[in-house]
């Protein structure tokens, strides 16, 4: 019969030697050595918990939840485990699930900085910022003096539409801390979206004073100013959407009724029956196009900025290759006439000015090939490009079509279209499918 090691402080140096094996890549010898402590303490979590580890390392996600759950098995009262399975459903985007159990382990321990920190990061993994509300508050309670704890606060505070008393804690936390460009930069947002311009400008000059360097902050000032930026700085665009990558299907999918993928997959087949083809996805995020499409005889080829997103897509196996650069790049330095079709689906609401991208973007198709885009629709009396405050742009129909045109293509097709729900209200754009001469 298997017995434990002879002291408890043996036992744990040998979980540590697991966990250390399992950081260094070395798997092989991690399990071999994990299975001989699972059958000396079949009841003891920590096992588990290290099973879970080694699972996501070898890349069985089926296995490491399994692992975490027998973890809880062994110690249902144990908040460690718990929040080990909460973050494992969190990594496997089991959301709602995820943020059961970490409520059940900030029951378990109510004033555990750590557990309620960890709680914390599921639940803005989850992009549920009222979930981590009550959470954040207490976090708060118990660190008063930590300035990340207090910005999360704020920020979730902002985001559920509690201005006024993010701004209090704002205020109170920059006190100690007047040059902390975070905390400067979260209430500059925060004074943005409750119309104070005065105080956003403010707090705008004085983070491009601090940090000259940053094109993020160069971009709020002249946004807050009334100037219209011609894109957003490609870490800005990286940092949301490498937020957004683990609830990005089932929010703007479900949550928002986003179709486009779909739309243009569809459209693609009936150009393309045979799917013989070679397509460039621009923006591709999860990797959509790709799902509704399935795998083409030809290259499918996805570019995004966010590495996050392109793990995401990465998943679905029918991509042939990812380019995680800024797209404009990606357009400049490709090769002429190598692609079909060229897709951008709601991505040049991030980009902009479009006037380097459309012409490249026709330089890069074959002949007889199509760009296919959405844009956000802009009022045609107004300016050709608006930066709206979603921080997203909006082309007008008549600007497009004439920067198409003098592109060099000549047919440009406009299908006026709902690209998704935002705040109840479906947000109004066009779909253009631009031709390339025979």
């Amino acid at each position: 019969m298997s017995t434990l090691p002879s002291t408890l402080d043996e036992f744990n140096r040998q979980l540590q030697a697991v966990e250390q094996l399992i950081a260094k890549k070395d798997l092989r010898p991690a399990a071999e050595q994990l299975n001989t402590l699972g059958r000396a303490a079949p009841q003891h979590p920590a096992v588990y918990i290290l099973g879970m580890r080694l699972g996501e390392a070898a890349g069985n996600p089926k296995a490491a939840l399994q692992a975490a759950r027998r973890a809880v098995e062994c110690a249902p009262g144990w908040p460690v485990a718990v929040i080990e399975l909460a973050a494992c459903l969190a990594r496997q985007n089991a959301l709602e699930e995820s943020l059961a159990e970490a409520q059940k382990a900030i029951d378990l321990a109510p004033e555990d900085l750590g557990i309620l920190s960890r709680a914390i990061d599921i639940a803005t993994h989850a992009r549920s910022p009222a979930t981590a509300l009550p959470w954040l508050r207490k976090a708060h309670a118990l660190a008063p003096d930590d300035l990340t704890l207090g910005r999360l606060l704020a920020r979730n505070l902002g985001q559920v539409g509690q201005i006024e008393e993010a701004k209090q804690i704002l205020e109170k936390l920059l006190a100690n801390a007047p040059g902390n460009v975070e905390l400067l930069a979260e209430r500059m947002t925060i004074r943005y979206q409750s119309g104070d311009a005065a105080g956003a400008q403010q707090d705008a000059d004085r983070l491009v004073e601090l940090a000259p360097d940053n094109e993020s902050f160069r971009f709020w000032r002249q946004k807050i100013a009334g100037a219209v930026p011609e894109t957003q700085p490609p870490e800005m665009v990286k940092g949301l959407f490498d937020s957004y990558a683990p609830a990005f299907d089932l929010h703007l999918v479900r949550g928002l009724k986003y179709d486009t993928p779909r739309k243009v997959a569809e459209w693609i087949r009936g150009r393309y029956p045979t799917l013989e083809l070679n397509i460039l996805d621009l923006g591709c995020g999860t990797g959509l196009l790709g799902v509704f499409l399935g795998r083409i005889n030809g290259f499918l080829i996805g570019v995004d900025l966010s590495t996050k997103m392109l793990e995401q897509a990465a998943r679905h196996n029918v991509y042939d290759r990812f380019h995680a650069v800024n797209l404009l790049d990606a357009l400049r330095e490709t090769p002429d006439a190598l692609y079909h079709v060229i897709t951008a689906c709601d991505v040049f609401i991030y980009v902009g000015d479009l006037g380097s991208a459309i012409p490249d973007a026709f330089r890069v198709l074959r002949p007889d090939g199509n760009l296919i885009f959405t844009c956000e629709q802009a009022d045609e009396s107004g300016r050709d490009l608006v930066l709206r405050d979603s921080m997203r742009y909006a082309h007008k129909v008549s600007a497009i079509q004439a920067l198409c045109r003098k592109s060099g293509f000549d047919d440009v097709a406009i299908e006026f279209v709902d690209l998704r729900m935002e705040r109840g209200a479906p947000i109004r754009g066009f779909r253009v499918i631009a031709h390339k001469p025979a």
